[in-house]
């Protein structure tokens, strides 16, 4: 019955990999507090993950109702609405004021870039993704979605370096294989 310690729970469980155990105590601890900004972030996160988009939206849409500058919320809500292709206008704007007092990070400049992306607004986001790459050399993510800008381009030779980077960095990934093997 405890917030903080059903907090500590789903951390725990989230942590260890855990998504379902997470969830659900989360979930529990939103019954005690349901205006804990971390609490909602998290289960943004994890509604994102098992597919539950208008719980994850809702989520977010209140931390920002409570926090209307709070980055990571909008950071993490512009991504995951450009990774479904949805509102990318107003994805944009949330990236964008995320970054006002983040400028050299590296999550947010990607989030930032992938939107410009999917608007296919493609030199401006290899800028974007550029600066987060400095930022994060070894995010798998980051360099994929260079790959991916380069190709837009029209420029196989680094898109296939970059492809060949998030694939060393994450082996097991199908999507990365898939890239460099075509």
């Amino acid at each position: 019955e405890d917030f903080d310690f059903l907090n500590l729970l789903g951390n725990i469980e989230q942590t260890v990999g855990n998504s379902s155990n997470a969830l659900m105590y989360y979930e529990k601890a939103r019954e005690q507090n349901p205006d804990d900004v971390n609490n909602l972030v998290a289960l943004a996160g994890l509604y994102e993950t098992f597919k539950r988009y208008k719980e994850s939206n809702a989520a977010y849409e209140k931390v920002l109702s409570i926090e209307p500058d709070n980055a990571l919320a909008l950071n993490n809500y512009a991504y995951y609405l450009s990774v479904r292709g949805e509102r990318l206008n107003e994805a944009l704007v949330m990236s964008k004021k995320s970054l006002e007092n983040n400028a050299d990070n590296g999550s947010y400049l990607d989030t930032y870039g992938w939107i410009l992306f999917k608007l296919k607004k493609y030199e401006d986001a290899r800028d974007y993704i550029l600066k987060s790459l400095k930022a994060n050399p070894n995010s798998a993510v980051v360099n994929d979605h260079l790959g991916d800008v380069y190709d837009a381009l029209g420029d196989r030779t680094n898109a296939m370096k970059y492809w060949n980077k998030a694939y060393e960095l994450a082996p097991d990934n199908l999507e990365f294989k898939n890239k460099v093997s075509k």
